[in-house]
């Protein structure tokens, strides 16, 4: 009876708990935690195309390829953002109770998922301390504010809400403890501890890899305790089948894309020691402010322990002195010495420290991909935070069981202040940071039959269409090109593909490939280039065009689109064009060209005997060319080209270089051209670049731009910059806008710097 009796007081700590948990979420969320639905987290940029991928796959998805964008070549659902698990879930019972999903049920039920496994994250806090004997008026508080300061939290307002479960941490901190601190394991505990990181990783990759390194750093450290050799087997085992099988889902679902190598982020979003103890989102860097600058990395790198976890942190050398004999139990010494030198690890690779050592850099890093195909390096340092301020509350335990301090009001006035400033801190953090605002559900059931209605009303059948494209361009996250997208473009186009199952070919994704990016990018290039995805898409069945009204700038490419498409519907913020394929045949253009210049005898040709300045590189590396023999190896910063302009030079001029694209290493080369007077002083100029080119021809990219020519200008001097790995550059000209000029030979035909064939 007693122990029952102890399992129901139990019981109801846990159900406390999670009701708290769902009261402050109320508190901050207002009407959108009881209508989940009805509201997003964020609006635009990376959180709505997790809206959009979930939406499009419950409804028109099948399996584990996410199929709503990079059309026809599509994605792996499990490498970019999608909830890759929860959408096929979605799809699932989508497939057995067709009527059941509305857009608005697939958001609120997302929604409704993250509350309820925050709740379940303070649960295992609460456990976890449970294991340590933690007394209940630290634990059932504690648990709740470890959760609700984490990291994680703050992924919710920043769009990447996949990222948004603590649980994961919690229950595998959990797990670990439990694992070590036991002397047998039941076998559907180890069973729970994969499903929930098979499910989990496979949700969202980071948060799998993150607590499956944590865990097989664990089980490393177990091998090298005699006692503990049989324990380090078993959970290396489990850590591997785990490892293995996520790797497995998505090596056989990756489509095979040329992804790049060396990704951008590892090196930038890296956690350090300002990331635990004074980031923005604590108090200590409010009192640090008052007094000095406190520098702080990007959001991606806070990971505020806490002040008060800080304090105690920092006087436990002391307070070990004053504890009771039996709570200094070798055992907790021994497990938290292993979570630390695990979490030490786990901290080094977050800062990305290792980087910075020649030897690791060259021969491992820059070597081996998986070292740096992470974006956000810091977040690996996560679980530091759990093992951090768990350890506090156990130092915070042992003070209220020292002797001296059991006088009457002494421990109740000590506790009140430790989570009255523990609170606040959480308070400011999910007022100013998390629950910033929520913004009314623009991917609800209402857009979809809005949008349904246009194609009604303005007669389009989409069975004659097989994806839509967006103008202005948008594409991304490819770590070669920064094309900012087009909110109108952007936003209509997610809206119109999930009401009507049109795919798209443009593809914002985490990870998209340099080809498949390059296909899409290349459909907005100059008309002098031939698209390559033409020879992948139905010859049959036309192209939507999705416009978003009021861009700054169209390009060349862009606007040849709109020029040749037809007209379908006209709304406030956008239209709807056909564009057929034929459209996008330009072979009977660029052959006009040709013919236009069949007689030249001259390999350059210029018709108005305009000034320019040409350099094919031709005497230089013969490995690759854009055109002719050769091309200019680039691998430092430094002076490119430097020539002498006429006295007679007016107007405007195009500089254009063609770069060779690679999936090596993220970044492209920028350039900076100064204009120069009669004493070399510097009067013009400025940079252009490749990474917003739309003009990709045969894996080589044309960067360009437009120069005025400044009164008084003698001589240009073109600069290479941004140079972070080999580059290699070819055919730099530099001619009047309105002049003609043409490069041929028996194989090649060049006019204004476009290869056409």
């Amino acid at each position: 009876m007693k122990d029952l009796l102890t399992d129901w007081k139990n019981l109801a700590s846990l159900a406390s708990i999670f009701v708290i948990v769902q009261v402050i979420l109320a508190y901050f969320l207002g009407d959108a935690f009881w209508h989940p639905g009805s509201y997003v987290y964020t609006f635009g940029g990376d959180g709505s195309f997790i809206y959009y991928n979930m939406i499009f796959h419950t409804f028109f998805g099948n399996g584990m390829m996410l199929e709503s964008m990079n059309f026809p070549n599509f994605e792996s659902i499990f490498m970019t953002d999608a909830q890759a698990a929860l959408s096929i879930a979605f799809s699932w019972i989508h497939d057995v109770l067709p009527g059941y999903f509305t857009p608005n049920k697939i958001v609120g039920w997302s929604h409704r998922f993250h509350y309820i496994m925050l709740g379940f994250a303070s649960i295992y806090v609460y456990k976890t301390l449970e294991l340590f004997k933690i007394n209940k008026a630290i634990s059932i508080p504690a648990s709740i504010l470890i959760i609700l300061l984490s990291p994680m939290m703050i992924r919710l307002s920043a769009g990447h809400f996949g990222l948004a479960f603590p649980f994961v941490f919690s229950y595998t901190f959990f797990f670990l403890c439990q694992f070590y601190l036991r002397d047998q394991i039941k076998k559907f505990n180890v069973i729970a501890f994969m499903l929930v990181l098979l499910f989990f990783g496979l949700n969202n990759f980071y948060i799998g890899m993150i607590n499956l390194t944590f865990s097989l750093l664990i089980s490393i450290i177990l091998l090298t305790q005699k006692a503990l050799r049989k324990k380090g087997f078993y959970l290396l085992g489990i850590s591997v089948v785990l490892i293995i099988a996520l790797y497995l889902f998505i090596q056989l679902t990756d489509p095979g894309a040329d992804r790049i190598e060396i990704q951008w982020g590892y090196f930038f979003n890296r956690a350090n020691l300002a990331s635990f103890l004074y980031p923005p989102t604590g108090i200590l860097h409010e009192l640090l402010s008052k007094v000095s600058n406190p520098k702080t990395g990007g959001f991606e790198t806070w990971i505020n322990l806490g002040i008060i976890p800080i304090l105690i942190l920092v006087t436990a050398p002391l307070l070990t002195l004053l504890k009771k004999p039996e709570l200094n139990k070798n055992t907790y010494r021994k497990l938290f010495t292993i979570l630390g030198i695990a979490g030490a690890i786990m901290f080094i690779y977050g800062s990305a420290a290792l980087y910075y050592i020649p030897f690791l850099r060259d021969y491992f890093f820059l070597k081996i991909s998986l070292l740096t195909m992470f974006k956000a390096s810091a977040r690996f340092a996560w679980p530091v935070y759990f093992i951090a301020t768990i350890l506090s509350m156990i130092y915070l335990n042992k003070v209220i069981s020292i002797d001296r301090l059991s006088r009457k009001y002494v421990i109740p006035i000590l506790l009140f202040l430790v989570f009255s400033i523990w609170g606040i801190e959480t308070y400011i953090y999910l007022d100013q940071k998390v629950f910033v605002q929520m913004f009314n559900n623009p991917y609800s059931q209402e857009t979809k039959s809005k949008m349904l209605g246009i194609v009604e009303d303005s007669d389009i059948k989409l069975e004659e269409f097989q994806a839509l494209y967006s103008v202005p361009l948008m594409e991304g996250w490819n770590d070669k090109f920064h094309i900012v997208p087009h909110f109108n473009a952007e936003f209509n186009s997610i809206l119109f593909s999930m009401s009507t199952g049109l795919p798209m070919i443009n593809g914002m994704l985490s990870r998209i490939g340099i080809t498949d990016a390059s296909n899409a990018i290349q459909l907005s290039a100059d008309p002098k280039i031939k698209r390559a995805l033409l020879t992948q898409l139905d010859q049959e069945k036309d192209i939507l065009i999705v416009f978003g009204k009021d861009p700054e700038k169209l390009t060349t490419g862009e606007k040849y689109l709109l020029n040749q498409s037809t007209l379908l519907a006209d709304e406030k913020d956008f239209q709807l064009r056909r564009l057929t394929i034929d459209q996008l045949d330009l072979s009977s253009f660029q052959d006009s060209i040709i013919s236009k210049f069949a007689d030249a005898k001259v390999s350059v040709f210029d018709t108005d005997s305009l000034f320019f300045h040409y350099e094919n590189f031709d005497n230089e590396d013969p490995s690759f060319s854009y055109t002719g023999a050769g091309s200019k190896v680039i691998n430092q910063e430094g002076l490119l080209i430097s020539t002498s302009l006429p006295d007679s030079i007016v107007g405007t001029y195009e500089s254009s270089i063609w770069i060779k694209l690679d999936n090596h290493k993220y970044g492209m080369p920028e350039f900076k051209l100064d204009f120069l007077d009669q004493e070399g002083n510097v009067i013009g100029g400025g940079r252009f670049d490749a990474f917003i080119s739309r003009d990709i021809h045969h894996s080589w990219v044309r960067a360009s731009e437009d120069w005025t020519i400044p009164a008084q200008a003698k001589s240009i001097n073109v600069y290479v910059e941004n140079i972070n790995q080999t580059f290699h550059v070819d055919e730099w000209t530099f001619r009047a806008v309105d002049s003609e000029l043409v490069r041929k030979s028996p194989y090649e035909f060049l006019f204004n710097n476009y290869k056409l064939k």
